[in-house]
């Protein structure tokens, strides 16, 4: 249930999935814990990456758990955190993503076409 209502909460209030990495085309779910009104994100995956979007050429995979995001620990910080963090970015700013998968750790930078 949790998870339900992060991943709500994540599309209505945070701009990971609605800015940056939907930019990028590519969409997160995450599981949490604490507080429904300011959670802390414990694991956060990829649950979505579009067709021909800078995400799929960069190599992001379904099922990705995305552990950093431009060099900022993503487990432990709280989803208001986040959303502040990302607000910042500037459209065109690339990211790096530190993703775990199969249990090997990958550094993918996704860059926007110019």
């Amino acid at each position: 249930m949790l998870r339900f209502a992060l991943a709500a909460f994540l599309l209505a209030a945070t701009a990971v999935p609605a800015h940056a990495a939907e930019r990028a085309g590519f969409s997160l779910g995450s599981e949490t814990s604490g507080s429904t009104f300011d959670p802390v994100l414990d694991r956060v995956t990829v649950t979505k990456v579009e067709p021909g979007s800078a995400a799929e050429r960069a190599g992001v995979a379904v099922g990705d758990e995305v552990t950093d995001i431009n060099d900022r620990h993503i487990p432990g910080m709280k989803a208001r955190e986040l959303q502040r963090w990302q607000e910042a970015l500037a459209p065109a700013d690339g990211l790096v993503l530190r993703v775990r998968r199969a249990g090997v750790e990958l550094a993918i930078v996704v860059r926007r076409k110019g």
